[in-house]
């Protein structure tokens, strides 16, 4: 997604930044570093993800202690080591805080 595209579009719910304008968020609408999935794209994932974090509201799905609430990241409820995939299903909306207490 270039910035002309970004143009117009509001950050995520709860920030009043647009999109190409949002330091705190950006690295959620950048496809620099996304994840490279088997058959895929880099922009596939970052579809995906931002799929999920629409889906959950862009509130994280684990609360653990430390969490801001806010998620910024994907987590795999199943870890791709331990055979998860990257369906939907296997996919929630998280705080970098929990993704990291969780070991992601």
């Amino acid at each position: 997604m270039d910035e002309e595209s970004m143009t117009g579009k509001l950050c995520i719910p709860g920030c009043s930044k647009l999109r190409h304008q949002c330091q705190s968020h950006a690295h959620i609408f950048k496809p620099n570093g996304a994840r490279r999935m088997a058959g895929g794209s880099g922009w596939q994932w970052q579809r995906i993800r931002q799929r999920i974090l629409t889906r959950d509201n862009y509130e994280c799905q684990h609360r653990l202690k430390g969490c801001t609430v806010t998620a910024t990241v994907i987590d795999h409820i199943i870890g791709v080591r331990a055979g998860g995939s990257d369906d939907a299903s296997n996919l929630v909306a998280s705080c970098q805080n929990c993704n990291v207490g969780r070991g992601g």
